[in-house]
């Protein structure tokens, strides 16, 4: 197979005696494979095989490490909770009955008489 670029993204492909184009910035090849299957036809990889890829110094000798520590497969730690107000200053709530308005009991037990609102 033949390769001629057009462009930077563009190329002619012959292939006994019929010719193809490739356009890699579209992901297309005329051949239709490219586009209907969304794997790479041979056309396309005659063109990659070809094109140079230029790998900066900078990258190329990059070492790259794997991370200093794995985390145990677990379920996360609760974090906790900050207090409220009211838990810091050690408030609480009083509780009084709703019919008489007296603390110390609740409505099904009150014998008081109910309020005058």
């Amino acid at each position: 197979m033949g390769v001629v670029q057009s462009t930077e993204y563009i190329y002619n492909v012959t292939d006994d005696g019929r010719s193809f184009v490739v356009r890699l910035k579209n992901k297309t090849c005329s051949c239709g494979k490219f586009q209907d299957e969304e794997i790479p036809c041979e056309h396309v990889w005659v063109v990659l095989k070809r094109k140079k890829w230029i790998i900066p110094e900078a990258i190329m000798y990059d070492e790259v490490r794997p991370p200093k520590f794995k985390r145990p497969p677990e379920r996360p730690k609760n974090k906790p909770r900050s207090k409220t107000k009211r838990k810091l200053l050690g408030l609480k709530g009083k509780h009084t009955c709703s019919t008489s308005g007296f603390a110390s009991h609740n409505r099904p037990s009150c014998r008081n008489r109910p309020r005058e609102v």
